[in-house]
């Protein structure tokens, strides 16, 4: 659970009593991190929580339970966990399988290449001070140069996250696509840009102040001019647990109260 919210916390340990009633075997941190492997792994807190879990402990099916703010990727609020785990004890769920990309660095002047793990929402290069020239290679092909405050890489699921924040376009899960959008930029063609996620990336700091590199949200290291930051597809994938009434478009219409037009009654089927 999130260690900081006591809710979380009082949460775990009724999760742990019951489904020790029932005959399930908990495992807690401790023993995950020695190796051993859990059918679920339920996660009590944000969308970080889960990012965080996902990377410490990958391979294991993730169920979110909401005890952050948006909480896009817990399908489950606080008070629905019992009725939940009921549900997948009864294999009454579903398992969305979620891409993943591996970020490396190749800094200016050096032969090696540094590799920074694999990632599920985004890739940020952000200036620090004045703003940064960032130049856009595709498959080792230069596409374009983005005078700007900075890019953002995203894969399908991250794009609601802070890519969504810099009006980026939304992609919709089972799209196996990167989405590239400019933040501020000081250029006429402003626009995304959707690739293949088998499309290597490249991004290289090509003039101005010194660049900050984020991954999935945090702060990862400072970039210089020359430095290349690149992206590829990955071998690793994040399976998050969910429900038949909590699909993608539902959750994104839910948890961002999306509406084309209040009041709107669709002509045919049903509105999300």
């Amino acid at each position: 659970p999130d260690g900081g919210k006591a809710e979380a916390v009082a949460t775990a340990a009724a999760v742990s009593e019951y489904l020790s009633e029932r005959g399930i075997t908990i495992l807690d941190e401790a023993a995950l991190k020695n190796g051993m492997i859990a059918d679920l792994l339920l996660v009590l807190g944000g969308d970080g929580s889960i990012l965080r879990a996902a990377r410490g402990y990958p391979g294991m099916p993730i169920l979110g339970v909401n005890f952050g703010q948006v909480g896009f990727l817990a399908v489950v609020e606080q008070s629905g966990w019992q009725r939940a785990l009921d549900r997948v004890l009864a294999g009454d769920c579903l398992i969305r399988d979620e891409a993943a990309i591996d970020v490396a660095l190749h800094r200016s002047g050096r032969n090696e290449r540094q590799s920074l793990g694999w990632f599920m929402n985004d890739v940020v290069v952000r200036s620090r001070g004045p703003m940064l020239h960032i130049e856009l290679y595709l498959a080792g092909k230069f596409l374009n140069v983005y005078p700007g405050d900075g890019l953002i890489v995203a894969t399908a699921i991250g794009s609601s996250a802070y890519h969504m924040a810099a009006n980026g376009p939304i992609l919709l899960d089972g799209l196996q696509a990167l989405v590239v959008t400019p933040i501020c930029c000081h250029s006429p063609l402003k626009v995304s840009l959707v690739a293949p996620i088998s499309a290597n990336i490249d991004l290289v700091v090509a003039r101005g102040a010194e660049g900050i590199l984020w991954l999935d949200g945090t702060e990862t290291t400072s970039l210089d001019v020359g430095d290349t930051v690149e992206i590829r597809n990955s071998a690793h994938r994040v399976q998050l647990v969910m429900f038949s009434e909590t699909t993608y478009l539902d959750a994104f219409a839910s948890k961002f109260e999306y509406q084309i037009r209040r009041g709107w009654r669709p002509s045919r089927g049903s509105r999300l």
